[in-house]
């Protein structure tokens, strides 16, 4: 907030110029610091979808890697069972 009052005799010319300097820079210090809390605000909303992706990511891969051993250990079994089949098939020849 800004504010003046009414001084004794007025105000002379060079002095509302002054004034109206000041002004315009205190608008836009205004104006940048609303900026700066924007991108802070932008900033952190970021961080927490990083940090929400990351986890489901993280989850994700868990649950690829489970199913990756179960389709692995299948496999293998598979390929234990045929190798124990042909061994068999080998005897009774």
């Amino acid at each position: 907030m800004m504010a003046l009052a009414n001084r004794a005799g007025g105000y002379t010319d060079e002095q509302r110029e002054d004034l109206e300097a000041l002004a315009v820079s205190f608008v836009e210090a205004m104006r940048r610091n609303r900026a700066e809390e924007k991108v802070k605000n932008m900033y952190q909303e970021l961080e927490k979808r990083v940090v929400e992706r990351t986890e489901a990511l993280v989850a994700k891969t868990s649950e690829l890697e489970r199913i990756n051993r179960v389709f692995v250990d299948r496999e293998l079994k598979m390929r234990e069972l045929k190798a124990r089949i042909a061994e068999m098939e080998k005897r009774s020849s």
